[in-house]
């Protein structure tokens, strides 16, 4: 799903801290970060809470466009970078990442917070 800048400063209002941290990672990041470095930016090590966040902020977007019923997705999986450990049985990281026009969204919405994006 594709960001416009009204949809995400209200995306981001009242967001929890740690999802706004790992957006604006990846905002700094030029819209593709690893799942490594998206658990770092708050000290994590579950892959779990990455889940929550995608599904947190899914959520809250299906309230704000009133598409309750349908699946959407903010963030993608580049399915080509992803690294397994030596049994092949589970994923150690791997590249998430925006679209062109929710980097460009978020970027103008995060600009103008101070502390939350960096560049």
């Amino acid at each position: 799903m594709d960001l416009t800048p009204k949809l995400a400063g209200r995306l981001l209002h009242g967001l929890a801290e740690n999802h706004r941290q790992r957006l604006a990672l990846l905002v700094r990041k030029g819209g593709r970060a690893s799942m490594v470095e998206l658990l770092g930016v708050t000290n994590d090590s579950d892959l779990r809470v990455l889940s929550y966040f995608q599904g947190a902020l899914s959520r809250k977007i299906r309230r704000l466009v009133a598409r309750q019923d349908k699946r959407l997705h903010l963030i993608g999986w580049d399915y080509d970078s992803t690294k397994w450990n030596d049994d092949h049985t589970s994923i150690v990281d791997g590249d998430c990442y925006i679209t062109d026009a929710s980097l460009s969204a978020l970027r103008k919405v995060l600009g103008k917070s101070a502390g939350l994006y960096g560049g």
